[in-house]
């Protein structure tokens, strides 16, 4: 299972138990992520959680991978789904 966290212009992604397949990695450090080492994680500083936690959720659903979003994630897609849908309503 995979936790996606976002806080304070830090995304993190939380793979336990090998949940990533190595084109799965290779995904994220495109996105710009690299590993925190030992725990297993991976993380992207100084990026627009807005832009990133969508296209995460969207890829995990595609790739059929298993995740939860903290609640700091939920209210950046939340937020990022209202923007969407009141651009689309223009």
């Amino acid at each position: 299972m995979i936790r996606l966290s976002a806080k304070h212009g830090r995304v993190r992604v939380e793979a336990t138990g090998g949940s990533l397949a190595a084109r799965q990695e290779s995904q994220l450090a495109y996105w710009g992520f690299r590993s925190d080492g030992a725990s297993g994680a991976f993380v992207c500083d100084g990026c627009d959680p807005g832009d990133l936690v969508p296209k995460l959720v969207n890829y995990f659903s595609r790739e059929n991978v298993p995740y939860v979003l903290d609640e700091d994630a939920q209210s950046v897609l939340l937020a990022s789904q209202v923007a969407s849908s009141a651009l689309a309503g223009c």
